[in-house]
């Protein structure tokens, strides 16, 4: 399954381009190695650990741009992908068996969305391995309290939290599964009031050590943060991270659902991008995950609880997140489910139940059905019951569906329909002539007297009219493509004279009164 996924991942790096993010996070590496400048990160709320460790061999060996995001990515594979897989088997092996563990292992190995982040140089994947290993050790602080289960899980809280600044919900996991197993073993209430303060004591001292990791992973510098009710800060990094991302949640991000604009999002953007971005077997493992959460209670392992736990924190975080740009920002949820769902049924349910060998072995065929269909583009899956990636623009973008991924197939379409004067207005940051592709970059304002265009290429995120003022693709939306890049760029032929009619009305719309 750790080779499956590799094999996946690499097919998606050779096909694919730049991601928004890898391009800033690439940047962001060289003023670390090259400059010892580290205010980028923290004044961009990024967390140092993915970016020092994806980046380091493209940076201190400096290469072009796409040899660069290759190697990068290539790094995240082998660091981050490959040891998910194998951390998934061994944790869900030892709970539920070998059966169990591989069953896990193989629905997320061929998940189209975890393959499409382990194939991405960014924080997103990494924060999931890292997140799941300082859950295993706090089942191990949990079992047993010593100096080295602590030092465990310090060393686990310290490294999630230099991954993704999402993990500060950890921080709410660890006194509440401290609680919960005090509760279910005391014979009297009170005990369990007694264990408030240690819970809080030793909440106290991780935050402590991981401020302290986190700084130094910032060289103790400082970076200016606007701090909310303080206005603008000198801060120490760490915290100039932290208050970047609390601006960021309390001020919102623009988003799109089901053909809605919003500046700050909707409490269910994430169950209904979760619900329409995961295939059909990973939607039957969750309900099932979700019939498991709460049977049972007071005969689960350590881990059971500590899963529970976390997917109950991170599912309330996912409600009142306002950041709605993609399930990137929750994809932990669907490895904890996977995790419940299978050691309920294989442990407890039906351990030695030949139709639950029938069931797992049709859920993995049809998960791997899913991948081959979507593959290479895995980042823009959809599943069957909103009619597939092909109609994945209707209802979700940005990095959904489309995150600047497909310029090697732009530049294939356009080789195959002979197109030499093309117009571009493409939702990425990647450097166009990188990938081999020239044109007229376009979004706004008007467009040169003698400019004669034969093909125009628009992102669906642009084309739904995030992120762009005025709109100005409205009219594009109601015309059939003449061809697609992949499922992210739409293609039409400057021949057609309804497209003629919808670009003039681009142009009026960005140039006219707002």
């Amino acid at each position: 399954m750790v080779i499956v996924l590799g094999a996946q991942a690499a097919w998606s790096i050779a096909t694919t381009s730049a991601s928004f993010d890898e391009t800033r996070y690439l940047s962001m590496a060289r003023d670390a190695y090259h400059d010892r400048t580290l205010e980028g990160l923290a004044e961009k709320g990024v967390a140092p650990l993915p970016v020092f460790l994806e980046y380091a061999i493209p940076t201190i060996a400096p290469t072009e741009f796409v040899t660069s995001i290759t190697i990068a990515r290539a790094a995240t594979v082998l660091l981050v992908g490959m040891p998910l897989i194998a951390l998934v088997y061994a944790w869900l092996a030892r709970e539920a068996g070998a059966h169990a563990g591989l069953a896990a292992a193989a629905l997320l190995a061929l998940s189209p969305n975890i393959v499409a982040n382990v194939a991405i140089a960014t924080t997103d994947a990494a924060f999931i391995l890292a997140a799941l290993f300082a859950l295993i050790a706090l089942t191990a602080w949990l079992d047993a309290p010593s100096p080295r289960t602590f030092a465990m899980l310090a060393a686990g809280v310290a490294a999630a939290t230099a991954t993704k600044y999402s993990a500060v919900g950890l921080f709410a996991v660890i006194p509440i599964a401290y609680l919960a197993i005090r509760f279910r073993t005391a014979h009297r209430s009170a005990t369990v009031w007694q264990c408030i303060p240690t819970a809080a004591v030793v909440t106290a001292a991780l935050l402590a050590i991981t401020f302290v990791v986190l700084w130094t992973m910032h060289g103790f510098g400082f970076a200016t943060a606007n701090v909310p009710g303080a206005g603008w800060r000198r801060l120490p990094a760490p915290l100039a991270g932290l208050a970047f991302q609390i601006t960021h949640q309390r001020g919102g991000h623009f988003a799109y659902l089901l053909g809605q604009l919003s500046a700050t999002g909707w409490w269910y953007y994430m169950p209904v991008a979760l619900a329409i971005k995961s295939s059909p077997a990973e939607l039957v493992v969750m309900a099932l995950g979700f019939g498991a959460l709460a049977r049972g209670w007071r005969r689960w392992s350590t881990s059971a609880l500590v899963w529970r736990v976390a997917f109950f924190v991170y599912g309330a975080l996912a409600i009142v997140n306002r950041i709605d740009s993609g399930i990137r920002y929750v994809l932990v949820l669907v490895p904890l489910l996977v995790l419940i769902a299978f050691e309920y049924w294989f442990r407890w349910r039906a351990p030695r139940s030949r139709a639950l060998g029938f069931g797992v072995a049709a859920l993995v065929l049809g998960q791997a059905a899913s991948s081959l269909m979507v593959g290479p583009h895995y980042l823009s899956y959809f599943n069957v019951f909103v009619g597939g990636p092909s109609n994945g623009y209707r209802y979700l973008v940005d990095s959904n569906i489309d995150w600047g991924q497909d310029l090697p197939a732009l530049r294939a379409a356009f080789e195959r329909l002979g197109a030499t004067r093309p117009l571009l207005s493409y939702f990425g940051s990647a450097p166009l002539a990188a990938y081999g592709i020239s044109g007229f970059e376009w979004t706004q304002g008007p467009l040169p007297a003698d400019a004669r265009f034969d093909w125009i290429a628009i992102s669906t995120t642009y084309l739904n009219g995030a992120y762009i003022g005025h709109d100005p693709f409205v009219d594009f939306r109601s015309i059939a493509p003449s061809d697609r890049a992949g499922y992210s760029i739409f293609l039409y032929d400057m021949r057609r004279r309804e497209v003629q009619e919808a670009l003039a009305s681009a142009v009026a719309r960005t140039t006219g009164p707002a």
